[in-house]
């Protein structure tokens, strides 16, 4: 199992500038307990602008302990009474852990996303099951959960990817 090196600069804090963060009827904001990271191929298989593409999972972890400020392969294999700390879950590809961001056509869009958490997911007596579906099971939970989330972007061609606009493709159609 592989699992991409992320960090982030802190935790939450429930406290603002000078004074306490409040919600709505003058109560504390609940603290963070836990944090999900998500990265997705927002493109696939073919690239922006392709209307066969749909998004896939690459990976997904859930559970990093709340005052956790990075996850990496070494983090991610920490256990607590035998069971692991961090639940990392099977990707659209099929394997436990990362799937590389490797696309064989066109410009890719990666979206990866850090949750932060007001509650772990599952139970010690029910566990979160890596072999579920992250979009069916996983992110109702994530959003249901949700205190805060954050998104970087990146984007990756695959090899020997020119770029060439819509008018340019019909172009060619027409040349033909």
């Amino acid at each position: 199992m592989h699992v991409p090196g992320f960090k982030w600069a802190g935790t939450p804090q429930n406290s603002g500038v000078g004074h306490p963060l409040t919600q709505k009827d003058g109560s504390s904001c609940q603290r963070s307990k836990s944090f999900a990271v998500v990265m997705e191929d927002l493109d696939y298989p073919n690239g922006v602008g392709e209307t066969t593409n749909h998004v896939r999972t690459l990976f997904w972890a859930v559970n990093i302990p709340g005052d956790w400020t990075e996850i990496n392969d070494v983090l991610a294999n920490k256990k607590y009474k035998e069971r692991p700390l961090v639940v990392v879950g099977r990707n659209d590809g099929g394997t436990i852990g990362m799937e590389a961001p490797c696309p064989t056509k066109g410009l890719h869009r990666y979206r990866t996303t850090l949750w932060t958490l007001s509650n772990i997911l599952g139970t010690e007596m029910d566990p979160v099951d890596p072999d579920v579906d992250y979009q069916s099971v996983i992110l109702p939970q994530l959003e249901e959960n949700e205190l805060a989330r954050t998104m970087f972007y990146g984007n990756v061609k695959a090899p020997g990817w020119g770029q060439q606009s819509f008018l340019q493709r019909a172009e060619n159609w027409f040349e033909r």
